[in-house]
C-alpha cells in the first residue's frame, strides 16, 4: 500500500495535518489531524510503498511497545486511513 500521492503533511501550530494538494494549491476542505506518532508515521512512509508489518516494525523499533499492542495500533490506523482515502492499496 501507499500513502495518497496527493496528499501532503503540514504542521499548523503544534498540529500534523493533512491536507489535499491539486496543482500545487491546498485543498483545505477535507482536513485530517494526525497525532505525533501518526505523523511520524506517515513522515516515514510517505512516497513509499510499506506493508502493515512494515508499520508495525517502525513502531517497535521507535518506541516502547510491545508487538502486540502495536500490530493492533496499526491495524486501526490502517483502517480509519483506508477509510478516509488516505492510502491506496
Amino acid at each position: 500500500m501507499k500513502i495518497n500521492d496527493n496528499l501532503r503533511l503540514r504542521k499548523i501550530g503544534s498540529r500534523s495535518m493533512v491536507v489535499k494538494e491539486v496543482e500545487g494549491e491546498v485543498n483545505m476542505t477535507d482536513v485530517f489531524t494526525l497525532n505525533s506518532t501518526a505523523s511520524d508515521i506517515w513522515s516515514a512512509f510517505s512516497g513509499k510503498d510499506f506493508t502493515e508489518e512494515d508499520l508495525v516494525g517502525y513502531l517497535i523499533d521507535n518506541y516502547e511497545v510491545t508487538r502486540e499492542r502495536a500490530a493492533a495500533d496499526v491495524a486501526d490506523l490502517l483502517s480509519r486511513w483506508k477509510e478516509y482515502g488516505l492510502i491506496d492499496g
